[in-house]
């Protein structure tokens, strides 16, 4: 996301400093005095996406362990595995339905 188009810059657009940082940056960047930091709304947006793609793609990897040819299981084992990721789910819908109250 913010990596996107970073082929565009060349060694004339590399800040030499703090202040030439604003010029180079995405502008949802806050410069402080020595670290640079995203919006929170950012850096949520960020994190999100990287873990939602993580939790899918260890989901689809679930879904090969149903190649009987491969693996062996019984029905009671692939219940109970649905039924702990269904209340791992409904804690993350919960947890969120807190904070939004809170706000």
């Amino acid at each position: 996301m913010y990596c996107e188009n970073i082929d565009n810059y060349d060694q004339r657009n590399v800040a030499t400093n703090f202040r030439d940082l604003n010029n180079v940056l995405p502008q949802n960047y806050i410069s402080s005095s020595k670290y640079l930091k995203e919006t929170k709304r950012d850096k949520f947006k960020r994190i999100c996406e990287n873990r939602v793609n993580k939790a899918v793609e260890k989901i689809q990897l679930l879904s090969h362990l149903s190649n009987k040819s491969q693996y062996d299981y019984d029905s009671l084992y692939v219940k109970t595995m649905l039924e702990i990721i269904k209340l791992e789910i409904k804690k993350l819908e919960n947890s969120f339905k807190i904070k939004m109250r809170k706000v």
